[in-house]
């Protein structure tokens, strides 16, 4: 499984084909519009999760594909995912970006 990293505006169209293949997304957001968002994805009949991951203190929104949610939980999810992103971020923030998690 990979988190793929874009630039806001998004294309939900993008969102979802990077879903379907990866398993997660994240971009910079405001909650709202990362609400919005969300809705408009899970419309598209996606089966996914709004969750957010601890990077240093900051509490950073993304998408994960239901069945793509580690056996072991939410939380070994969470890690993982943080650590995608911690990673992302000491390069520079690039996008559009995958990392594997």
């Amino acid at each position: 499984m990979e988190i793929c990293f874009h630039q806001d505006p998004v294309l939900v169209a993008d969102l979802c084909a990077d879903l379907h293949q990866h398993g997660a997304i994240y971009w910079h957001s405001m909650r709202p519009n990362f609400r919005l968002v969300f809705d408009m994805v899970k419309q598209q009949g996606l089966e996914v999760l709004p969750l957010a991951a601890n990077v240093g203190g900051d509490f950073l929104n993304y998408i994960i594909r239901f069945d793509c949610v580690e056996q072991e939980g939410l939380e070994a999810t969470g890690q993982r995912v943080s650590a995608a992103m911690a990673r992302w971020m000491e390069l520079g923030e690039p996008v559009p970006h995958i990392e594997r998690l």
